[in-house]
């Protein structure tokens, strides 16, 4: 018996049999390419090789032929022959949908209690060219298990992120619903987004992996910070169960300001509180409200604006060491209030009156 050592004094360099090797009695049967002479072979057998050398793919199975035979509308339960094939309009494809695939098909030799295993790849990838989408599935004890896709370096390529923005403009289109780094770079704008016009990172994540027609979870990453939109910097996140989808809800991102007109806090859900804590000089109460009541008024404008008119409260409106209090006059403006300030005496400008507000609503 030749040892495993000695393979490399039989073959040349390509692999096939070196002919110089054989004992002498069988040099003729191969040519000099290492091929089998067809014309070595009993005449009725000629006929078996090709002009290569090469079984004649009209003597094989179809499903072995040097093209994979077509097995269109096909229900893919039921192929039980071994082999390569391929078609559209399949019933139980991968994706549910009439497009073409090239399917290998295995089966166990116990046909009795059927075992196998199906490796179907999608011929054109319309939603994203060029990204494969190969899928795969088991047969256990007559049973078809779920189609998976399986991962492709494309897709997940040693890193998370989009690859482009050219994808399709809406949230909802299957391409975006994929488990795994969506290849699209996002923007909030786009139809079913979050809302924001910024752009976003997606991971899609699917429970029992079901190729992005089950129940889903899409989570939206910023693609860039913003110092005065929060939309910006929020991740925001919804779910899809039973084919509804739920609204986004920004997590945990929030914008902080303060100039000389208060300070505000932003939240990515829209909401926006403004408060006021200090003092001002200008401030006269010298107009008679009727019997042993006077007022003063100031404008309070918001330190930033609000999408429509808050809800204001005044807490502390207090001159001097007098025991005036305030009150809200008019909040009709989306940037600013008209405070009132009451007490039962007349009061100048140019004492020190002490102030607390709070405004609350929408900043989008």
């Amino acid at each position: 018996m030749t040892r495993f050592n000695d393979l490399a004094t039989l073959l040349a360099p390509d692999g096939r049999l070196k002919t110089d090797r054989l004992p002498s009695a069988h040099a003729g049967l191969l040519d000099e390419n290492g091929r089998l002479l067809t014309t070595k072979l009993p005449s009725a057998h000629e006929t078996l090789l090709d002009g290569d050398g090469r079984v004649q793919s009209s003597l094989m199975p179809l499903r072995l032929n040097e093209v994979c035979p077509s097995i269109s509308g096909t229900d893919l339960n039921d192929l039980d022959e071994n082999g390569w094939f391929e078609g559209e309009a399949l019933v139980n494809s991968p994706d549910g949908t009439n497009a073409w695939f090239q399917v290998m098909n295995m089966r166990h030799s116990n046909t009795g209690n059927p075992h196998g295993h199906q490796y179907a790849a999608k011929m054109t990838n319309l939603a994203e060219p060029g990204v494969p989408e190969v899928y795969f599935r088991q047969l256990v004890a007559g049973t078809w298990y779920a189609w998976i896709r399986l991962a492709d370096t494309d897709r997940l390529r040693g890193g998370l992120g989009g690859i482009d923005t050219s994808g399709v403009q809406d949230w909802n289109d299957p391409s975006h619903c994929k488990p795994g780094s969506n290849h699209t770079l996002m923007r909030g704008s786009w139809t079913n987004g979050p809302g924001a016009g910024a752009y976003y990172h997606l991971l899609v994540f699917e429970y029992q992996r079901g190729g992005g027609s089950g129940n889903i979870t899409q989570v939206a990453i910023p693609y860039y910070a913003n110092s005065v939109d929060p939309r910006y910097n929020a991740i925001w996140v919804r779910t899809r169960y039973n084919g509804t989808w739920t609204a986004w809800c920004a997590q945990g991102a929030a914008v902080y300001g303060a100039n000389s007109n208060g300070k505000y806090i932003k939240f990515a859900d829209g909401q926006m509180f403004a408060w006021y804590e200090g003092s001002r000089t200008d401030i006269a109460i010298d107009s008679s409200y009727g019997s042993n009541l006077w007022l003063g008024s100031f404008s309070w404008t918001y330190p930033a604006a609000f999408y429509v008119p808050p809800t204001v409260s005044v807490g502390m409106a207090k001159w001097g060491t007098s025991a005036s209090w305030g009150g809200l006059a008019s909040s009709g403006s989306a940037t600013a209030a008209s405070i009132r300030i009451y007490d039962v005496l007349q009061r100048a400008a140019g004492t020190t009156t002490y102030l607390e507000m709070m405004a609350m609503g929408r900043w989008y």
